[in-house]
């Protein structure tokens, strides 16, 4: 049967083919990971077709039927999730990247222009703008779905976050701070919308910049203006900041990847393990893809993700597990998100409390230090029951870390 493990190598193996040339066109640094990954699901369909035909149209050996049986049943089901991946992976794709290329780059090319900011600075103002756009949108859903009570009927802000949406105060929508007069001083109106947003919205303490002070109203009124119109959908959002990191921050960016999993390799991943309800974790989260594929994937199943799943994260990098935060309430959701490193530390207390465990960690590592795996006794950390390796490769540390999270419900 082909495993998910296999179909990822497939993703990996086109993104290394497709990646090599010419990454500079706009839109192509948006586009290629996900157009190589579509490939390489299609490829793994194919495969699954052909070994399907060859396994039956050979004939079983005697003894071998029910073996051939769940052979068949395995083939089925994969090839079903690599259906449902990819129709996932086209909603994502709905949002036009070569429209949000252009308008990324002129916002990064103004911000180059007119600011003092270094390419490795342009993201973080940039991000939250589109983040208070994309919230307000559910905002406004919700929003609408209260109705227009007034006095001690209002709504509250829990009750538009028990809906999935952050609150919004009305100065601090991204609406309202469009339509400020030319003369307003947009960085004291941008720092104050970024402050009440936090304040009304405890899950983003500490995550929304407040730095616009610093830079003229004329550049943040253009910045408004270009970002606007955008239509974004799906995991998107983590999209625009691997373009941003990479196109304009290659340091950063030490490895493709690191901060953005492929739309089509989520989809996948959370199609196999259909996360229905429970709790989840990624101990490498990154921006937090799996967790909007496995809310976008319990709405599909008619039901509530909110009230059916939890979500719990791990990422080493201050600013990206910002962004994971962010990229949750952009969608509606949140979830603990821990600063902390996977393999030396466990922020979650994981052994044996999850259902559903997933992620897409940093492959082949051979610098972890395993002495600080063990007590001062000598006694290997319970996350690691297979052991640890005797060749120094992360990968098998990832195996028994994901193993020990599972409960005995867990997939």
């Amino acid at each position: 049967m082909v495993k998910a493990d296999e179909a990822r190598e497939y993703a990996r193996r086109s993104v290394r083919e497709e990646g090599g040339a010419d990454q500079r066109l706009i839109g192509r640094s948006l586009g290629w990971r996900e157009r190589a990954s579509r490939r390489s699901c299609e490829r793994a369909l194919d495969q699954i077709r052909d070994r399907e035909k060859l396994t039956f149209d050979s004939g079983l050996l005697p003894g071998s039927l029910k073996q051939g049986a769940a052979e068949r049943a395995g083939f089925i089901s994969t090839e079903k999730a690599l259906r449902s991946a990819t129709a996932v992976w086209r909603g994502v794709m709905a949002t036009d990247l070569r429209e949000v290329a252009r308008a990324l780059f002129k916002t990064a090319d103004n911000l180059w222009t007119n600011t003092a900011l270094g390419p490795d600075e342009y993201a973080q103002p940039v991000l939250a703008l589109i983040a208070l756009r994309q919230m307000e949108a559910r905002f406004e859903v919700v929003h609408a779905e209260l109705g227009n009570r007034t006095g001690r009927l209002a709504p509250r802000p829990e009750d538009y976050q028990a809906r999935g949406a952050p609150y919004l105060p009305e100065f601090a929508r991204f609406s309202r701070l469009l339509a400020l007069p030319g003369n307003a001083d947009l960085g004291a109106a941008l720092n104050g919308a970024m402050q009440a947003v936090a304040d009304a919205n405890p899950d983003l303490a500490g995550v929304l910049p407040n730095g616009y002070a610093g830079l003229p109203s004329s550049v943040l009124a253009e910045l408004l203006r270009l970002l606007a119109p955008l239509k974004i959908e799906g995991d998107a959002y983590g999209l625009i900041f691997e373009y941003f990191m990479g196109e304009f921050a290659p340091n950063n960016l030490q490895k493709g990847g690191e901060f953005y999993t492929p739309a089509s390799i989520v989809a996948l991943i959370v199609e196999i393990i259909e996360p229905h309800e429970g709790r989840i974790l990624d101990p490498a989260c990154s921006s937090g893809g799996m967790f909007v594929h496995s809310a976008d994937f319990v709405r599909r199943h008619n039901a509530k993700p909110e009230r059916a799943i939890t979500l719990h994260g791990v990422e080493k990098r201050a600013s990206t597990g910002r962004l994971c935060r962010l990229n949750l309430a952009v969608h509606g959701l949140s979830g603990k998100i821990r600063e902390a490193n996977a393999y030396y530390d466990d922020p979650h207390k994981l052994v044996g409390r999850f259902d559903r465990v997933m992620a897409n960690p940093p492959f082949n590592q051979k610098e972890v230090d395993v002495a600080k795996l063990r007590s001062e006794a000598g006694v290997v950390d319970a996350r690691f029951p297979f052991g640890l390796p005797t060749v120094n490769n992360a990968n098998y540390l990832w195996i028994g870390l994901f193993y020990a999270a599972l409960n005995e419900r867990g997939g």
